[in-house]
């Protein structure tokens, strides 16, 4: 099991060093990071800009559906969907995220695995997400792990303020 989680180190770094690169040359994806699932397999998720028609703003997922890629033996697909319902608590100066990412199912046309977690997010962090995610596909759990994700900067600057 470790060989075959250590074979996808190197592309992943490689994956991760060319969207680093892709970012400097203003083509930044909303947000990088990576899955891991409970058996340590490891996948890296990048979640594209929304479409500009989408009208009105995107607070770094919130309210609006972005695509996302995931590569590596972790990903149950390699394409999906990713959304945030991002809730600021008024007693604290943190952000409640409820996050959302579905994958589609392999010959099962319109049905989706449906991925979630949800954290609270100081200030200070309020551009990264970490946290316990579920799978569910028929109201079973089919996969289960934790999501580490960095958003890019302008995504500090609106919810910094």
């Amino acid at each position: 099991m470790i060989v075959r989680a250590t074979r996808w180190v190197l592309p992943l770094a490689f994956t991760v060093l060319a969207a680093l690169i892709g970012a400097e040359a203003g083509a930044a994806p909303l947000w990088i990071g990576t899955i891991t699932t409970d058996a340590g397999l490891v996948g890296l998720i990048t979640v594209a800009n929304p479409p500009a028609n989408t009208g009105g703003h995107n607070d770094c997922g919130s309210g609006v559906a972005s695509r996302l890629r995931c590569l590596g033996p972790a990903c149950p697909a390699r394409r999906g969907d990713y959304g945030e319902d991002n809730d600021v608590m008024s007693r604290y100066p943190s952000t409640r995220v409820f996050a959302a990412f579905d994958f589609p199912v392999k010959d099962e046309p319109g049905v989706y695995l449906a991925c979630g977690f949800e954290e609270v997010v100081p200030p200070g962090l309020a551009c990264t997400r970490h946290g316990r995610f579920l799978c569910y596909h028929t109201g079973i759990i089919q996969l289960a792990g934790t999501i580490d994700l960095v958003g890019k900067p302008r995504c500090f600057r609106h919810l910094s303020k």
